[in-house]
């Protein structure tokens, strides 16, 4: 009756493994050696409510125990004891219907984080499609210019770089969210970045890396 959407690590051996809720709660599963897994007690869901797998960034961890996920009702989910409690915000991206909501999260450290999303069904459309915290995901606002419709994935190359990506293009930010700007017109499904360097994942098999 359950689906899982994303698994992430906090360490080499210790990870952590979020599935769309089962009889109201977010199934939630942590390991410490990799091989032996513990059912975590998980948080309460609206009714339908589940996670988008397409990015595998719908749950993010850190190597100090913190953990969030996003979810179709633009809700995050916040963890600081590896996944054992958990406290949830509401942020404002776009979350009408089962098509829509938080898609991706990505965190430079334990305060500033940024979540994207929209409708995937409407791939051109910018409306509240990124949300951005200062404070551990406490608290979510939009930023004072969106890319350039849905997107699928977020990725920090440096504390004020962000790369997003979707359908219809990937976009750069070069002030921490604030504002950004076309970076191809190629579209892509994932991202991942790891010391300033960049990799995306996208259709018909397309992988490219940068800068």
């Amino acid at each position: 009756t359950g689906f899982f959407d994303a698994i992430a690590l906090f360490t080499k051996h210790s990870a952590i493994l979020l599935g769309d809720s089962v009889d109201g709660r977010f199934v939630i599963y942590t390991t410490t050696d990799g091989v032996n897994w513990i059912r975590r007690k998980g948080p309460e869901s609206l009714p339908d409510e589940g996670a988008f797998a397409a990015s595998g960034t719908c749950l993010i961890a850190r190597l100090n125990g913190e953990a969030w996920f996003g979810t179709g009702a633009a809700r995050v989910f916040h963890s600081k004891d590896f996944g054992a409690t958990w406290t949830v915000a509401q942020t404002p991206l776009r979350h009408e219907g089962n098509a829509a909501g938080v898609f991706s999260l990505a965190f430079y450290d334990s305060l500033h984080g940024i979540a994207v999303g929209g409708d995937y069904t409407k791939p051109t459309e910018a409306a509240a499609n990124v949300a951005l915290t200062s404070d551990g995901g406490l608290t979510w606002h939009e930023a004072s210019q969106r890319p350039t419709g849905y997107r699928s994935a977020a990725a920090y190359l440096s504390r004020t770089e962000i790369v997003v990506t979707g359908t219809n293009g990937t976009d750069i930010s070069r002030d921490a969210g604030q504002t950004w700007q076309p970076l191809t017109p190629l579209g892509y499904n994932a991202l991942a970045s790891r010391n300033g360097h960049l990799w995306a994942v996208g259709p018909e098999g397309r992988i490219a890396t940068g800068p």
